[in-house]
């Protein structure tokens, strides 16, 4: 791997790390890594520092040796309750179906966007997780890239809990930790009486 010199910035500062797993890097278990450093938002430079390509296998060791004091686990995350599945697949699915519907007259083949999107909802559903462990916060998130936030609730901006009337219905509640002015940790559909522990763990 190439070398890279970046700005020496105060530990504290740190605020939280991002491994983030593109589709392309998936097969091969790569990764990149990112890190936001607290009160540099208009240093754009000193903002993030990229470590472009890190085997997956390798990022807690890699993080053990360079931030001893922040370093965390990609894996042991919890998943969600099972009942959180169908709203995972069942929206994006039906948007899917609504916008095939309408496309009809120009293809009949639209109709079955409902299936790979539906798939993909449900990518999403095995690819979340969390935990939170002696003041760390671990979030990963599926969207295109499969991400992971890594960071110290201490450096937290703002923790939010959230909770829709379907979600109330089911059980279930949005978890939001906010840190710095780039990163957003959500935990989408966790069990609610698990997210207001973890709201009061954290606030």
């Amino acid at each position: 791997m190439a070398e890279r010199e970046e700005p020496l910035l105060p530990l504290q500062r740190i605020g939280q790390r991002r491994a983030e797993r593109a589709l392309l890097r998936r097969p091969f278990r790569l990764a990149s890594l990112r890190m936001e450093v607290i009160g540099h938002a208009k240093e754009a430079a000193a903002a993030q520092t990229l470590f472009p390509l890190v085997r997956r296998a390798e990022v807690g060791a890699f993080l053990e040796e360079l931030l001893p004091e922040l370093a965390d686990d990609l894996d042991g995350l919890e998943g969600l309750p099972r009942r959180a599945l169908r709203r995972y697949v069942l929206p994006p699915a039906l948007i899917a179906l609504v916008v095939g519907a309408a496309a009809w007259p120009v293809t009949h083949f639209g109709a079955l966007l409902a299936v790979p999107v539906g798939a993909w909802g449900l990518a999403r559903f095995h690819a979340a997780g969390w935990r939170l462990r002696d003041g760390r916060l671990a979030v990963r998130n599926l969207l295109l890239a499969r991400t992971t936030v890594l960071a110290p609730t201490a450096t937290r901006e703002s923790v939010t809990l959230g909770q829709t009337v379907f979600q109330r219905r089911g059980r279930l509640a949005d978890l939001v930790v906010a840190f710095g002015k780039r990163t957003r940790a959500r935990v989408h559909h966790l069990d609610a009486a698990v997210a207001g522990e973890a709201f009061e763990a954290i606030r």
